[in-house]
């Protein structure tokens, strides 16, 4: 089992999934589980992405390194391989890849300040970051596999960006499926939207509103539905159940998601051994 997480800044997470005519987008979500990530005030705007990889809250200051993360824990007994994590870093610059201590390696200097603001230069940036993800999975083992952009709130003359990127990301989502499934691969889909990106490139202020939606799909079999009461740190141990993994203990994400899946009756025996575990380390009722 593999896993791809995909990553978006958004300023309205729900905006992202209601674009009409994404056909990709609007599947992934409809056919997936899915829900709002409810606030959590300990987190900082700058330690979201590593909370979410490292399964418990970080604080903005904690360096790569916190103990054991999500691609640690998917490799289990077996040889390690290094992650492929693609695209943003919390301060905005460009990453091409981390290592396994999540230390960025640049590949060209880029920032995000010297990309074209309008919404041909935020498209084309998220044709170019998949287009790196893609290579890499072709080119290399993994286990796990991350892609993470901004899309700041329109300003002025800006209006349709939104648009402009959902559909460039809905066209290469359907090329990068393509290219796994072709493989044959036994893959979980998480994607999520964070509230936060602005135009002005300042996290907005989220106060206790929902800290933005996910969405997870898996070749495994999972009946569509609606998670209530998720946080961001919670997502992490839904993707060890997913591949028969064991959550690390350092981990608080075990215990976060209390409300029940709301979903038609499935006589899938796939299907219900995945709800089955999920029950069991507490994610359902």
């Amino acid at each position: 089992m593999k896993t791809l997480i995909l990553g978006l800044e958004v300023d309205d997470p729900e905006v992202l999934f209601n674009v009409p005519g994404l056909v990709h987008l609007q599947g992934l979500w409809e056919e997936g589980i899915r829900g709002v990530l409810v606030s959590e005030p300990r987190l900082s705007p700058d330690s979201r992405w590593r909370s979410l990889l490292a399964g418990r809250i970080l604080d903005a200051s904690e360096q790569a390194s916190p103990g054991p993360m999500i691609w640690d824990a998917l490799d289990g007994h077996g040889a390690p391989i290094d992650p492929i994590l693609v695209g943003m870093r919390a301060d905005g610059t460009f990453t091409s890849e981390r290592g396994r201590q999540g230390d960025p390696v640049r590949d060209d200097g880029t920032s995000s300040s010297t990309m074209e603001p309008g919404s041909e230069g935020r498209a084309a940036r998220i044709r170019s970051l998949f287009r790196d993800l893609r290579g890499r999975m072709a080119s290399r083992p993994w286990n796990l596999a991350m892609l993470v952009d901004a899309i700041p709130a329109p300003g002025l003359g800006g209006a349709h960006t939104i648009v402009d990127c959902a559909v460039a990301l809905d066209h290469e989502l359907a090329g990068t499926l393509d290219q796994v499934n072709s493989d044959g691969i036994e893959l979980s889909v998480l994607m999520v939207a964070l509230r936060g990106a602005r135009s002005d490139g300042q996290e907005s202020e989220l106060g206790s509103r929902p800290m933005g939606s996910f969405v997870l799909n898996s070749t495994r079999g999972l009946p569509a539905g609606e998670l209530q009461g998720v946080g961001i740190i919670d997502l992490a141990p839904m993707l060890l159940a997913l591949s028969d993994r064991s959550i690390p203990p350092e981990w608080q994400g075990r215990s976060g998601m209390l409300e029940t899946l709301s979903s038609g009756d499935s006589d899938d025996d796939d299907q219900e051994a995945v709800l089955d575990r999920l029950r069991g380390l507490g994610y359902l009722a």
